[in-house]
């Protein structure tokens, strides 16, 4: 990922570039109390998901298939850590 030098597009790859980019964005701070925060409720909430998971597996008597939502909030709770 590279930034213009404008601040107006970022450039992802070679065939995905975000224009539009507001002036505003560069202001937002997150502070570390409000993203441990959000870490902790996504660590929570991937816990939950493999909690029901589980016992569903159980109580059904299946092995449990791969969750986008378990992964997902694996990946967005290990980005804010």
């Amino acid at each position: 990922m590279r930034l213009a030098k404008d601040h107006r597009s970022l450039k992802v790859n070679d065939s995905l570039t975000l224009g539009g980019i507001p002036p505003e964005t560069f202001e937002y701070r997150l502070s570390t109390a409000r993203a441990t925060r959000l870490a902790s409720i996504l660590l929570f909430l991937l816990a939950a998901v493999i909690i029901i998971s589980s016992a569903m597996a159980l109580w059904q008597h299946v092995r449990p298939h791969t969750n986008c939502i378990g992964i997902g909030a694996t990946i967005a709770a290990c980005g804010q850590l």
